[in-house]
Parts: structure tokens; sequence; C-alpha cells
């Protein structure tokens, strides 16, 4: 038999927050560095707003199931549910990115990039905090 315990579902507002909030200062760092240009500030903040809203949708989609029972099927479930946010939030991210890449012509291409990049991995760090358990078990 397999035991799964999920103790809490990740607290997704808090973590959209502040991936919002460091978004909103890297776009103005970023574009503070470029002497205030318009188009770095707007292509971070897409590149940010994409990966927030691809991050949320993976946490939503992977932390929908409560677990009750201690049964295998629970645990197929969970990894399941899983891959299947994982590979949603790839093609989401891939295909936001292929349309702002396309269709962003006034857009800093390097810094819409950089903007992803820096606000996904706040993002998994900032749900490996919220979501870690203080409790010795």
């Amino acid at each position: 038999m397999v035991n799964i315990s999920i103790s809490s579902k990740p607290p997704l507002l808090q973590q959209v927050l502040l991936q919002l909030l460091a978004a909103t200062l890297l776009s103005l760092a970023f574009s503070w560095y470029q002497d205030w240009a318009w188009s770095t500030l707007v292509a971070t903040m897409v590149g940010a707003l994409i990966a927030t809203s691809t991050g949320l949708y993976f946490n939503w989609r992977s932390f929908q199931c409560d677990l009750n029972g201690n049964d295998e099927t629970a645990a197929h479930r969970v990894v399941s549910d899983v891959y299947r946010a994982s590979m949603a939030k790839t093609l989401m991210a891939g295909m936001l990115l292929a349309l702002a890449f396309r269709y962003g012509d006034q857009l800093d291409k390097p810094f819409l990039l950089l903007g992803f990049v820096v606000i996904s991995l706040f993002g998994v760090v900032s749900n490996a905090f919220l979501t870690r358990n203080t409790e010795l078990q």
C-alpha cells in the first residue's frame, strides 16, 4: 500500500500576487537599466505574465484532486494529474511565447524571455516556500 499525505493545497492567490509584484519590480528595474525604455518594460511584463498565467494553471490543475484514501489508484491519479498539468503548461507557454514573438514587433525579445525565465523560477521557489510544512512529522 502507498501512503499519500498532502497536507494542504498551495495558496494560489498569494503566489500569483507575489509573482505579479516581482514582475512589476523586475520590469521597472530592467526598464531603468535601459534608460526607461517603454518596450523593455512592456516586454518584461508580457514575459512575466505568460509565466504567471501558466504557473497558475499548472498549480490549479495539479492540486485539484483531494486525496482521502490510501490506495494506489490515488497515487496514480496524482501523478497523472501533475503530468497532464505539466504538459499543458509547457504547451501553453510555448504557444503564448510564439505569439508574443510573432506579433510583438515592438517588444524587446531578450527582455521578454528574461522576464519569463526569472518569474518562472520565482514561481517555483515561492511555491516551495508557501507549501512547505512547518510541522515535524
